[in-house]
């Protein structure tokens, strides 16, 4: 049976706002507690109770019909009907809060997706704690520490012989990509060579083949699963059969996954490092590095004990008494994102933009939580009576607290569910910005790290408008008799404050990326990059290399054609221990990045030779014949090099020439000394300048070319500005992202700030009435109500701008080359976010200004 309402007053009125009817009184039935001060709190509520009865008869019946209070639901049903009505009655703030708070979540939702994608890259080995990459403090000419990751072939017999704390050595040196060949099928792939136990310390999973022993034969090779389907369209039954790389035949020995792992050094197949050596016998040395090395510890050894007894034992080995090279460890599944060093120590790397990422999510969510609270309490006055008498009868403030977050939290859920919609829709353009291949799916941590992040939003949007609520007293509440506290006041401006100093600390960040990256495209690298197709040295041409120049120059727009060892973007072998006539003692030890080339090489660059002259045939043979640049000659100390030698693994050589300082990597990184000899047998990059306007016909003509030289093997080229861009891949992706996410963040700013000065405009509409009536003029009424969002703004740049200064003169330090930061930059992006919080303003504070005076004073 059911139980009617209570008949005891202040037991009834519990039970009446729980059922929901209190916040629809008016306010003439709130005149009863003007009598508070003369009669007594307890007679004072009896009397209004009864007013209450009195004017909801009706409700009282329909209630007292179905009220039931057994149902442990009612309170949660209540508090949903209430929910449910305020987002109907302010709509315009319900969709304004759903639109930010989804954005801003669906931005949260793809960074995490990145970040956790970057933070999980070479986590996937069972070694990782133990797993290490030897690297080298090398001291240049002005004393500065710098970190390579290239080592002597000697060093990894060498560790497992002497060094007992050593589990597993692997030396490894990665190839340019080059053509895999099975009978008449040809593939493009990426190869290394490897240590014997690569795959014990590095746990890449067999799909065939046992990792203990797939490298003991030196003709053998491990192809990954995607390798073998490209070259046998199966996985099944390829162990044992011969496949061709770069003159050489190997027998198959395994397959490894590729697919579905996070590496950040991808490759298609592996070979024997053995081979490597047999091919490069004058790289056995202690002064030269041309590989990287990898150890895995013995369980229970110290890494950074081990790093200083490594730096000892390599001062031992060495044989040139000038290298001052320290040695040390860095942990392999850190190389990652700890990969840039700065004087010898680590400096942060690819960490700084999941650090920047991460932080920026975090923003944007504040910000949308900021447009919640200011809007909620911009809106308090609405729901105080509400809150008056549910406290006047005696509902607990812990009860309000949840009644609001409560509401905050459904906002959030569902601003959840649009978006992960959003998300699902951006996902697959996002892939194509980021490079990567992420999915959507429901993975237990990406749903509880979503559902945290939901319920934190929640708990902090409601969290001011709750505890703000609540903490009113009732009487001056049912008075009407409050007012806003100048605290109050402050803590919304501070709010909108913070949104556009975040929008505008975005704006600068993207401007100065962007203005870096034009920079670099543009700078002149000292060779012309423009309009040289690159393509790679395999096959037949090995043998016809000579003719095939040849008759590529006869190609009616071919300006000139060589070759190259390495891309020229991308010369990274370095080497010491080199002496010189005429060197000093005190010169010190001198590391040189060093690269083989053809004749023409100059010509087909543009590289100017500064003294001496270039690389021609005129001479006969210039084997034994080198050209250094501009910063070699000064890191030597040499006067009037031309004619002078150096000897060089053995070989005594002459200077012929000093070549103009040219960028051969990207500009982090100071131009190093370089040696450039003469050795077409060791080039396996052809460049070929063409005449600008004839591309498409000379390319086709390369082709045909190729394909006559090199038949069933295909023709991928590249042009050089497309490498040279490549090196700034991920800046540019970078850049991409923060524009974007810059966009998102003004675009919830603005919305906050729209509904602000709607709500603004929809309070003082009375004295924006009075005011036109007593003669203000439509722009004294916009300039009276902007004048307030543009101190905010104001403020924001002032508070914003020294810190985009000081983070992107922070981020500019990465590069050797960088722009210079000018003062018009950062007052550019404070004049764009002023003006786009003066549009957000203006189509308001107009629409406002004109409203007819009498409509205006209509207003309740």
């Amino acid at each position: 049976m059911k139980t009617p309402p209570p008949k005891r007053a202040h037991q009834f009125l519990r039970w009446f706002s729980r059922e929901g009817y209190l916040e629809e009184i008016e306010g003439d039935h709130i005149e009863i507690f003007e009598t508070q001060s003369e009669t007594s709190p307890r007679r004072a509520r009896r009397k209004f109770a009864w007013s209450v009865i009195r004017y909801f008869r009706p409700e009282f019946i329909k209630a007292f019909r179905s009220y039931n209070p057994v149902n442990p639901f009612v309170m949660v049903r209540h508090n949903l009907l209430i929910t449910y009505r305020n987002f109907w009655r302010y709509k315009s703030s319900f969709f304004i809060n759903l639109v930010g708070l989804s954005t801003g979540l669906a931005a949260a939702l793809l960074i995490y997706l990145w970040v956790y994608s970057e933070m999980s890259v070479d986590q996937f080995h069972e070694k990782k704690e133990t797993l290490f990459q030897v690297l080298r403090n090398i001291p240049d000419a002005s004393g500065t520490l710098q970190t390579h990751e290239a080592n002597s072939v000697l060093l990894p017999p060498a560790l497992e012989a002497e060094m007992p704390e050593v589990e597993y050595v692997v030396p490894t040196r990665p190839t340019p990509a080059d053509i895999v060949s099975v009978k008449e099928r040809h593939v493009r792939a990426t190869g290394w060579f490897v240590g014997k136990d690569f795959f014990k310390a590095f746990s890449y999973r067999m799909i065939a083949g046992n990792k203990l022993q797939v490298l003991q034969d030196k003709h053998a090779a491990v192809i990954s699963d995607e390798l073998a389907l490209k070259l046998f369209g199966t996985m099944k039954n390829c162990v044992g059969k011969p496949i061709e790389w770069f003159g050489d035949t190997y027998i198959i020995s395994g397959i490894y996954e590729k697919n579905h792992i996070r590496s950040s050094s991808p490759f298609d197949f592996v070979v024997p490092h053995e081979m490597f050596l047999e091919k490069n016998r004058m790289d056995v040395t202690w002064d030269s590095n041309p590989i990287m090395v990898y150890v895995t510890l013995e369980p229970g050894a110290d890494a950074e004990l081990f790093s200083a007894k490594l730096d000892a034992f390599y001062k031992s080995k060495r044989t040139n008494a000038l290298d001052n090279s320290r040695m040390f460890l860095q942990r392999y599944s850190d190389r990652y994102l700890y990969n840039h060093f700065e004087n010898g120590k680590q400096a942060g790397g690819r960490i700084d933009y999941v650090i920047l990422f991460s932080v920026i999510a975090l923003f944007i969510l504040v910000i949308a939580c900021i447009n919640f609270m200011n809007l909620s309490t911009a809106r308090a006055s609405r729901r105080l009576k509400e809150v008056g008498i549910k406290k006047t009868i005696g509902v607990l403030r812990r009860a309000l607290v949840l009644q609001h977050l409560g509401e905050s939290c459904i906002m959030a859920f569902l601003s959840l569910f649009v978006a992960i919609t959003l998300a699902f829709l951006l996902l697959p353009q996002f892939n194509l910005i980021t490079g990567k291949q992420l999915i959507l799916l429901p993975e237990w941590r990406l749903i509880s790290g979503v559902l945290v992040i939901v319920l934190i939003t929640g708990l902090v949007s409601g969290s001011y408008p709750a505890f703000y609520l609540s903490r009113f007293k009732p009487v001056e509440v049912l008075k009407g008799k409050l007012s806003a506290t100048w605290g109050e006041s402050w803590i919304r401006k501070g709010l909108v404050v913070f949104q556009f100093s975040v929008s505008l600390l975005l704006i600068v960040v993207v401007a100065i990326i962007y203005l870096q990256l034009d920079f670099v495209q543009s700078r002149n690298l000292g060779y012309k990059r423009k309009n040289v197709v690159s393509f790679e040295r395999q096959g037949k041409l090995n043998e016809s290399l000579e003719s095939f120049l040849a008759e590529t120059r006869n190609i009616p727009a071919v300006i000139n054609a060589s070759t190259v060892s390495e891309r020229v973007t991308r010369i990274n072998s370095t080497s010491s221990g080199h002496t010189w006539e005429g060197q000093l003692s005190e010169d010190g030890e001198v590391e040189f990045s060093g690269v083989n080339v053809n004749y023409d090489f100059f010509e087909t660059l543009g590289v100017e030779i500064v003294e001496g002259r270039p690389f021609s045939r005129d001479f006969g043979s210039e084997e034994t014949s080198v050209i250094l640049n501009e910063t070699a000659i000064e890191a030597m100390g040499l006067a009037d090099p031309v004619g002078k030698w150096i000897d060089m693994f053995g070989t005594r050589r002459e200077i012929i020439g000093i070549a103009k300082d040219f960028h051969f990597q990207s500009l982090y990184e100071e131009i190093n000394p370089l040696f450039i000899v003469c050795n077409p047998k060791y080039t396996h990059n052809i460049i070929v300048k063409i005449q600008t306007g004839e591309e498409r016909q000379t390319i086709a003509g390369l082709e045909n070319l190729y394909k006559e030289y090199n038949p069933g093997f295909p023709f991928e080229f590249e042009f050089l500005d497309t490498e040279y861009h490549a090196l700034y891949a991920a800046e540019r992706r970078i850049g991409q992202l923060s524009k974007y996410f810059a966009l998102i963040a003004v675009v919830i700013s603005c919305l906050g700030l729209f509904g602000l000065v709607a709500f603004t405009v929809e309070r003082r509409g009375k004295e924006i009435g009075i005011r036109k009536i007593l003669g203000c003029s439509e722009f004294g009424i916009i300039g009276l109500l902007s004048s307030d969002f543009t101190k905010m703004v104001v403020t924001a740049i002032l508070i914003a701008l020294p810190i985009g200064y000081f983070l992107t003169d922070y981020w500019l330090d990465n590069f050797a080359y960088r722009i210079d930061l000018k003062w018009w930059y950062f007052a550019g992006a404070g004049a764009a976010a002023l003006i786009i919080a003066w549009f957000t303003v203006g189509i308001q504070t107009i629409k406002a200004a004109r409203i007819n005076p009498t409509e205006s004073l209509r207003i309740e």
